[in-house]
């Protein structure tokens, strides 16, 4: 929305959180290509793997993370208790550290590209590689 001149609203936040989800679960970002030009079409356009094909147990969250990625704002969840309950339902019992721990090392390293580029930002989710 800020590179075509539209103010940000809490929404670009959320949309940023699903791009630091995506990122910790599957240690790539959502949106990729050969070019500034083509990985901001592939954000604009909401072309990316989707969590259910990257980490398909990660179950219901695969659409959770979809929603918060929606290139459409108005499709995106409208704030952040919306979104927290929708994780909230996506793992119905709280996840204990032990569990995080197991999911997160489960990434494959080699995924990990440079760990310093994993940001979390809108940035860094359109930069390319």
């Amino acid at each position: 929305e800020q590179l075509r001149g539209e103010p940000p609203d809490r929404r670009f936040d959320l949309w940023a959180l699903g791009v630091t989800l995506y990122e910790a679960l599957t240690g790539a970002r959502p949106f990729s290509g050969t070019s500034l030009d083509a990985v901001l079409s592939a954000s604009e356009n909401g072309h990316y793997r989707k969590l259910a094909e990257v980490r398909p147990e990660a179950g219901a969250l695969g659409a959770v993370i979809d929603r918060a990625l929606d290139p459409k704002p108005e499709k995106r969840f409208a704030n952040a208790e919306a979104f927290l309950a929708a994780l909230t339902n996506a793992v119905p019992s709280p996840a204990s550290a032990t569990d995080l721990a197991e999911l997160a090392r489960s990434v494959p390293s080699e995924a990990v590209k440079d760990l310093a580029e994993i940001t979390g930002t809108g940035v860094a989710a359109i930069a390319p590689e």
